[in-house]
């Protein structure tokens, strides 16, 4: 991975011990003569062919990591080259890579599936958490349906603590990712897997192996980073190619909620939904342009609705800063209305208050306050059971 100016000392070291090992190549030639004749590249009977001229089989999908050091990649050319998945680098030495937000959101118009990586420096807990944070908050904003990476490597950091208090650093980060709902990830390379990492993290976690034109010798890792100096369509220049060796189909969940920072994010087949109305057994609710579930007064469509603490929107009367409101059995607050509840008019004004035989919030009629209404009153048949994808579609809007 390219990730920060300590990318080429750990890149030389990883390589010399790589070519080491395969002594029966050429350092000067034997790059640019397996390039030439499609090392990586999918052979006709579906294997792929490595470094040395031997085959890999097992592959369930080939993809690349990529961070700022690849520039601007024309994403349209990308998946044309067979490339399934991108893990896509968050962080750089200052902080935010610069390019993702461009991978992220380009990749994924061009049906890349996503994943992400952090290069960590985290030498405590807190450090770590900090790190499973400020990934959060990058990724939230895409359909992720690949794993969040943790790259454990950096010497002058993380080279310097005792297995338990590097097992301590992991265990913050993933833990943090899998409790937002994320699939979480080691990647390491196999002289870290052997000598600096406890035994204990691949029993918990899925390992992806770097070890670059050699196969690894860690025995049963999901990814391979086998090389950083692929060539793929669309990037100037090298790109690290990575094998998929396991299906991460179902490991993050397509449909689901999340709390991320203290605020919650709904997801419909892994992207996050936006100003649009979302139904979830039988209740409805509202994510705002930045994704957060609404809670409270809001306004859609110049319509006014209110949504309780837990983000349910309410019908019925409720009480509000001292004043009761109507709400329509499909949400929205009645305004400059006459409402009658159980044969007893009230006039609701221009905003919505209403006005007559009310007393500290009780209907005098009996009609019961906002913490006994009928909060989930069922929505017009049109909207039973679907599904809309933008707010013109939601409660309160008629077709």
């Amino acid at each position: 991975m390219k990730k920060d100016v300590k990318k080429m000392q750990r890149k030389r070291k990883t390589r010399w011990m790589a070519l080491a090992l395969a002594g029966f190549f050429s350092v000067s030639a034997g790059m640019t003569s397996f390039a030439a004749s499609g090392v990586w590249s999918k052979q006709s009977d579906g294997t792929y062919l490595m470094y040395d001229g031997s085959s890999l089989d097992g592959v369930v999908a080939r993809g690349i990591d990529v961070s700022k050091w690849q520039g601007v990649i024309d994403w349209t050319q990308v998946p044309k080259d067979d490339i399934q998945f991108v893990m896509i680098g968050t962080k750089a030495r200052t902080g935010l890579d610069e390019q993702f937000h461009n991978n992220a959101r380009n990749a994924a118009q061009n049906g890349v599936k996503l994943g992400a990586y952090i290069y960590s420096q985290a030498m405590t807990v807190a450090d770590a958490q900090a790190e499973a944070d400020f990934v959060l908050d990058l990724v939230k904003d895409y359909p992720i349906s690949y794993p969040i990476a943790y790259d454990v490597e950096d010497d002058p950091t993380q080279g310097k603590l005792s297995k338990q208090q590097l097992t301590q650093v992991i265990d913050a980060f993933c833990n943090r990712i899998k409790e937002a709902g994320y699939y979480p990830i080691v990647y390491a390379n196999d002289y870290w897997l052997t000598n600096k990492i406890d035994s204990s993290i691949p029993q918990k976690y899925p390992i992806w192996v770097a070890r670059y034109n050699v196969k690894h010798t860690f025995a049963t890792p999901v990814m391979w980073q086998a090389s950083s100096t692929g060539r793929v369509a669309g990037i100037n220049g090298d790109v690290d190619i990575n094998f998929q060796y396991q299906s991460f189909e179902g490991k993050t969940p397509a449909n689901t909620w999340r709390n991320i920072g203290g605020k919650r994010y709904c997801y419909r087949n892994y992207q996050p939904q936006k100003s649009t109305w979302v139904q979830e057994q039988g209740k409805w609710y509202y994510l705002d342009a930045n994704g957060v579930m609404a809670t409270g007064w809001i306004l859609v469509n110049n319509q006014w609705y209110f949504m309780d603490e837990t983000g349910k929107m309410l019908t019925g009367t409720i009480n509000s800063n001292g004043k009761t409101y109507y709400l329509a059995a499909d949400g929205h607050m009645l305004a400059n209305a006459t409402v009658t509840l159980n044969g007893v008019q009230y006039q609701a004004d221009s905003s919505g208050a209403l006005s007559g035989n009310v007393a500290n919030g009780v209907m005098a009629s009996g009609t019961p306050n906002s913490t006994t209404t009928n909060r989930s009153a069922g929505k017009p048949a049109i909207y039973a059971g679907v599904y809309r994808s933008d707010a013109n579609n939601g409660p309160g809007v008629k077709k």
